[in-house]
């Protein structure tokens, strides 16, 4: 089984946040973090932390993991 890594984790996020939310990513989402589904990953790093809805937390980041294609 393949994990996601923090920095893929990372890459999605900046792409359709704001500066102000991802800057706060480096207090929330380790470096060497990885993830091996959505779900360990919305529990690790929850779209409440980010200040962002649910729907736009699995928009963004269940395409990692395969889900929503």
């Amino acid at each position: 089984m393949s994990h996601v890594a923090a920095d893929d984790v990372r890459a999605a996020l900046t792409a359709h946040l704001d500066p102000p939310q991802w800057v706060h990513l480096s207090e929330v989402l380790p470096a060497d973090a990885t993830f091996p589904d959505y779900e360990a990953l919305a529990r690790a790093l929850p779209p409440e932390e980010l200040g962002i809805s649910p729907g736009l937390h699995a928009a963004v980041l269940g395409p990692l993991f395969g889900e929503f294609e």
